[in-house]
């Protein structure tokens, strides 16, 4: 599922990601984190579904 990276400020959206998955490692490889890119993608979800509020200090959206 394709994700959209949101500046939490300003609401713009910074990058595209074709998957979570994705954008977990690219988190990760930007050093924003140093979760697994499944523990990366799983927050990424659960931003998208409003459990949390962000990951990476980021919000995320599902594209649809």
């Amino acid at each position: 599922m394709k994700v959209n990276q949101i500046n939490k400020d300003t609401n713009l959206v910074i990058a595209s990601f074709t998957s979570m998955r994705d954008a977990a490692q690219a988190m990760i490889d930007q050093g924003y984190t140093h979760c697994k890119v499944g523990t990366g993608s799983t927050h990424i979800s659960e931003v998208c579904s409003g459990k949390r509020q962000t990951f990476a200090g980021f919000k995320w959206r599902k594209v649809l």
